[in-house]
Parts: structure tokens; C-alpha cells; sequence
């Protein structure tokens, strides 16, 4: 081979000196190219020579290839870079609920920008497509993305909560919200909108039914680890007889598995209590006594040592202490569940514990976790059940409006599958894989 200046280059001979490559790999058809092109000018050159100038067209034909193979790299990630920049401001149009055609406005403002400050560099920011189509596709694909995430990470809860609700937009269709909290074996906790459906007919308790199994089944959820459901008080939703809450416990029952617990939006309830019970006139006194104990050094140093000298099982009390009774953190062990009586018994006796709850107090999961599989499994359970648990359908509540907002007057054509994307996008806490999703498309002409 190299007697007739050729190399193996992408499996194929190529000849050193005029590029070309032969088809089929034989020293015939070699020996006929260098023979009827290049012999007349190289014959001469024999032995060292032929060799120097041998190795000299192979650093000569290296050295192209590199060059070929760096300006290709360059352009491809230029495109590449063009193509991520286009899924980035989509992802922002959407968190930030703004109108899919935005994104030639934005454009627009770049490119005005762009020419001010480096008009150089104008021409690579026109390349970016931001027509309405192109971010049309872009927030498909994220939120696409982000529900394959959601997927994942739904797969590893060890529990799960639901948080229900229903509306409907501005075109008189009814929207069922499903929010879903779990928390997997290391405490991490995730809520994100698990599905947004659309019905077009009748909103029944059978429809909203099928459209929480369509959920649960759609996520790989389990439904023995269902711990919590959280609803407003429509009927459909709370009906003793036939209400969706109902459907839902016997669904489980029929499965014997242990009930999840039923919550009617407890902030609505704390509202309600707020506006029927007047507690000032306990909490009032409560509250002007501890300020009058702390307001001045020599009242708090008087009251520490008649604490003392009563022999109180308190040395202080906190300030503006409202609402944090001091006996809340007691529990009586004998009137707890038989299964959790050991475990409590060990978790007060156990000096490391009681330390790890003082360095954990503000962040009682990463407690939790850190307690011994073996010794407090039951509790460890318990603590991720209540953690999965929704306080109040607040995040539906949040979620319609960014609805309203979203498929507005204006956009009141919108489908149901890209309001359901933009509300994943606007809601969610995990980040879409842009660089993934830019790899997978092909540079396209701007619009």
C-alpha cells in the first residue's frame, strides 16, 4: 500500500497525493491508479527519498483532516448552540405565561440589541427561530421532557398524596387539576402537577374517577402507597354515597389496603374556625404576659428565678410566644399505637437522637432519615406518610389562575394537550433537558 502512496482513511484506500479513494480494496485497482496518475512524477524517487516524502504527505493529509474535522465540529456546535438558545427562551415564554408569539418580539429586541453592541455577531442571533410554530414545538417538547422526569421520579416514591380540583376555562370546559407530593427512601420530597384533564361532557364522580385511574396508572403509581387525598368540598368530589372520595377508598378497600386519609381543604376549615371561634381573649393574655416577661431584663431574670425556685420543669419561656404551648412537644407512651410504643419509648431515652432532633429542627425530614432502619422503622414509615400529606388544595387554586391567565380571552383557542405543557412548565421545579432536546433536532431556517 504505501509503495503506491495509499492509506486505510474511513475504511476506504485513499490515495496521499490527489485525495481520491479507490472502491474496491484490491492491490490491482491501486497499483492501475498510481500507475496511470501519479508514476511518471514519483517513479524516480527512490528509497529514503521515497520514504521521507511518504511520511511528509501523511502529515500533510493528517493535518488537513484535522482542520476539516475542527471547522465541522465548529459549525455543528454552532448550530447546536443556536438550537439550545431557542428551547431556553421558549422554557422562559412558557414559565413566565406569555404568549407563544412572543417569541419574534424577543427576537426582534435581540437582534436590535445585538447590532448596537456587537453587529459583528448579528448574524448568528438571526439564525435563532423564535416564530410561533418553532416555540409551538420547543414547549411541546419541555413539557414532554418534564413529564418523562416526573415518570422517573414517580417510580421511586415510597409514598404518595393527591391534591384534586376542578374548574373551568373561559370555554365553559371543565379542567380536574391532580397534584401529586411523594417522598421517596431518602426523604426527598417532590410535588409537581401530576395531570391536568380535560372533560368535555359530564363532570360525575364516575368521570373524575376514571380520570384519577387513567393518572395513577399513567405514573406507575401504587395504590398501596396512597396516604392522603385533598379536595374542596364540591359534592362530586366529597359525596358520602357517591363522591370521587368515596370511590376512591373503596377502590382500596375492595383491595385491602390500608385507607389514605381523606382532607377537605384544611385551609378553607381554618378559615371557617377563624371566623366562628374568639380565642383574643385567651391568646391576648397570653401573649401580653410573655411580652411583659421579656420586654425588660430585670422582669426576665425575676421570672427565671421564680421559675427555679418552684422547682418548674421549664427554665424560660419564648418570646412572643402566641401559639407554641409549652406541653405540645409531650407524649403520654402507653396511649399510642402498640406498634409505635417501643419505638417511641427508645427514641426518648436515646441521648444521640434527642441531639440529632435538636440539630434537625428546621428540617425534620433530614431528622427522619437519619434514624436507624432497624431500631424506629415503624415511626421512619409514619413520617413519610404525614410528609406526602397536602394541607390545602392551594396549589390548585394557584394553578387555575395561571390557567386563566394562560388561555385568556385572547388565547382562548389554545388546546387542551399545550395548556396542559405551558401549566407543566409554569409549575414544576424540575429543569428541562435542554442540551438533550437541542441534540435531538436539526438546525432549522430562521423564521
Amino acid at each position: 500500500m504505501y509503495k503506491y502512496f495509499f492509506i486505510q482513511f474511513n475504511e476506504k484506500p485513499t490515495c496521499l497525493i490527489c485525495r481520491e479513494s479507490v472502491a474496491v480494496y484490491k492491490e490491482f485497482n491501486i497499483q492501475r491508479h498510481y500507475e496511470t496518475k501519479h508514476k511518471s512524477k514519483y517513479e524516480s524517487i527512490k528509497d529514503k527519498a521515497r520514504e521521507s516524502k511518504l511520511e511528509l504527505l501523511k502529515k500533510k493529509f493528517a493535518d488537513e483532516t484535522s482542520a476539516v474535522k475542527s471547522m465541522f465540529s465548529r459549525q455543528v456546535k454552532g448550530k447546536d448552540d443556536i438550537v439550545t438558545a431557542s428551547y431556553k427562551i421558549a422554557n422562559l415564554i412558557a414559565k413566565d405565561q406569555q404568549a407563544l408569539n412572543s417569541g419574534e418580539f424577543i427576537k426582534k429586541c435581540i437582534i436590535a440589541a445585538i447590532e448596537e453592541i456587537a453587529p459583528e455577531k448579528c448574524s448568528a442571533f438571526k439564525e435563532i427561530s423564535l416564530s410561533r410554530p418553532t416555540i409551538t414545538r420547543r414547549i411541546e417538547d419541555i413539557g414532554k421532557n418534564l413529564q418523562d422526569q416526573m415518570q422517573t421520579k414517580a417510580e421511586q416514591f415510597s409514598f404518595f398524596s393527591l391534591a384534586l380540583d376542578e374548574s373551568t376555562d373561559n370555554r365553559d370546559t371543565a379542567q380536574l387539576l391532580i397534584f401529586v407530593r411523594g417522598i421517596d427512601r431518602e426523604f426527598t420530597i417532590t410535588e409537581e402537577l401530576a395531570s391536568l384533564q380535560s372533560m368535555k361532557d359530564r363532570t360525575s364522580a364516575d368521570d373524575l374517577f376514571e380520570d384519577v385511574l387513567q393518572c395513577i396508572t399513567k405514573l406507575n403509581l401504587n395504590w398501596k402507597n396512597l396516604c392522603g387525598l385533598t379536595t374542596d368540598g364540591a359534592p362530586s368530589m366529597i359525596g358520602s354515597k357517591n363522591g370521587l372520595v368515596t370511590k376512591i377508598l373503596h377502590q382500596m378497600a375492595t383491595q385491602n389496603l390500608e385507607q389514605p386519609l381523606p382532607v377537605h381543604c384544611i385551609i378553607h376549615q381554618q378559615a371557617l374556625c377563624c371566623k366562628v371561634l374568639e380565642m383574643d381573649h385567651v391568646m391576648n393574655v397570653v401573649r401580653d404576659i410573655v411580652n411583659f416577661i421579656r420586654s425588660r431584663g430585670l422582669n426576665h431574670r425575676q421570672f427565671q428565678a421564680f421559675l427555679e425556685e418552684v422547682g418548674s420543669e421549664f427554665s424560660d419561656v419564648l418570646y412572643h410566644n402566641q401559639i407554641r404551648w409549652l406541653s405540645r412537644a409531650q407524649m403520654d407512651e402507653a396511649v399510642v399505637q402498640e406498634n409505635f410504643q417501643m419505638e417511641i419509648i427508645e427514641l426518648k431515652t436515646n441521648t444521640l437522637q434527642k441531639d440529632l432532633y435538636e440539630e434537625n429542627r428546621k428540617n425534620l425530614p433530614n431528622f427522619y432519615k437519619n434514624l436507624d432502619d432497624d431500631n424506629f422503622p415503624e415511626l421512619k414509615k409514619l413520617a413519610q406518610r404525614v410528609f406526602t400529606m397536602f394541607g390545602s388544595t392551594y396549589l390548585c387554586e394557584q394553578t387555575f389562575s395561571r390557567m386563566k391567565c394562560i388561555k385568556s380571552k385572547e388565547r382562548s383557542r389554545l388546546t387542551d394537550d399545550h395548556l396542559r405543557y405551558l401549566l407543566r412548565a409554569a409549575t414544576t421545579k424540575f429543569e428541562p433537558d435542554i442540551k438533550k432536546l437541542a441534540l435531538q433536532k436539526q438546525p432549522q431556517v430562521s423564521h
